[in-house]
């Protein structure tokens, strides 16, 4: 189970904004569909697969200009937040990257690539049924992984999805949004 929460906090990614963002359905802002400000939060119920779910809680502790720290567990992850998109500093990787539109790719972890996949994501959480959302795919690399992030503009990830083979195993961790604050 700890491999799996580990494995899920490392694949959601945050990013950070400051200030108001006008949305466009058919090009959607990555700064809207990760509106982070200082205090918003955000709880996710996370399966592992092993019949037990577990909590999981990521909270924005300080944006400066362009910079946003988020605690996730005991880390803190750093973030830079442009109109190019949200950019994890610690590997220079985007976790959204515009122009958000069905098709556009950019270079992700581990040698994997993002895909947008729709720009319509229906889903269902805990938390509530959210529409008009952005789903994103993750896979290539050496690594096998796939990963699979809805965001709702307004709301942030939602959805998270991370399989990957292991000792000829697939592992397969979910997390859904259980609760949020977002100003």
């Amino acid at each position: 189970m700890r491999r799996g929460l580990v494995l899920f906090i490392i694949c959601l990614g945050c990013g950070a904004s400051g200030s108001a963002i006008e949305q466009s359905k058919d090009n959607p802002d990555p700064r809207r569909l990760y509106p982070l400000q200082e205090g918003n939060a955000w709880s996710y119920e996370v399966d592992t697969g092993d019949n037990e779910k577990t909590l999981a809680v990521h909270r924005v502790i300080s944006v400066d200009a362009d910079q946003a720290e988020v605690l996730t567990g005991k880390d803190v992850q750093r973030y830079r937040v442009s109109d190019e998109g949200i950019m994890r500093l610690s590997n220079s990787v985007w976790l959204l990257k515009a122009p958000i539109e069905i098709g556009a790719e950019w270079p992700s972890s581990s040698g994997m690539t993002a895909r947008v996949s729709s720009v319509n994501a229906r889903v269902e959480t805990p938390a509530g049924e959210y529409k008009d959302c952005v789903e994103i795919q993750e896979s290539g690399g050496e690594s096998g992984k796939r990963v699979t992030t809805v965001y709702c503009p307004g709301v942030g990830p939602v959805f998270l999805e991370s399989r990957i083979r292991l000792q000829g195993q697939e592992i397969s961790v979910v997390g859904r949004l259980r609760g949020h604050h977002v100003k």
